[in-house]
C-alpha cells in the first residue's frame, strides 16, 4: 500500500512538472508582464534623463543670454539718463525744476542698481 501511495504521488508530481498548476502559470505571466513594464520604464527613464540634460543646457544658455541683455539694457538706460541729465543741465530757466529732475534721475539709477 505504501508503494502504491508513493507511486501515485510520483505520478502526480510528474503531471505537475509537465503541466504546472494554474497559480504557477499565472505567476509566470505576471513575471513576464512585470519584466516588460520594467524595461519600458527603464527606456522612459533614459528618455526623460536625456530631455532633462537638454533642458538644463537650454536654461544655461537662456541665463547667459538674459544676463547679457540685462547688462546691455542697464548700460543703455544709464547712457540715456546721463544724456537726459546733460540736456536738463543746459536748461537754466528754472533751477528748482532742474534740481528735482536730477534727483529723480539719481533715484531711478539707484533703484535699478
Amino acid at each position: 500500500a505504501w508503494f502504491a501511495h508513493l507511486a501515485e504521488r510520483l505520478r502526480g508530481m510528474s503531471r505537475e512538472a509537465r503541466h504546472p498548476r494554474d497559480d504557477v502559470l499565472e505567476l509566470k505571466q505576471k513575471i513576464t508582464f512585470l519584466e516588460v513594464r520594467v524595461e519600458n520604464l527603464r527606456q522612459t527613464t533614459e528618455q526623460l534623463h536625456a530631455a532633462d540634460v537638454t533642458l538644463e543646457q537650454r536654461l544655461e544658455t537662456l541665463d547667459v543670454t538674459t544676463a547679457k541683455r540685462g547688462d546691455e539694457l542697464d548700460r543703455r538706460l544709464d547712457a540715456m539718463g546721463r544724456q537726459f541729465e546733460d540736456t536738463v543741465s543746459r536748461l537754466t530757466d528754472n533751477q528748482e525744476v532742474i534740481t528735482g529732475i536730477k534727483a529723480f534721475l539719481r533715484l531711478l539709477r539707484t533703484e535699478s542698481a
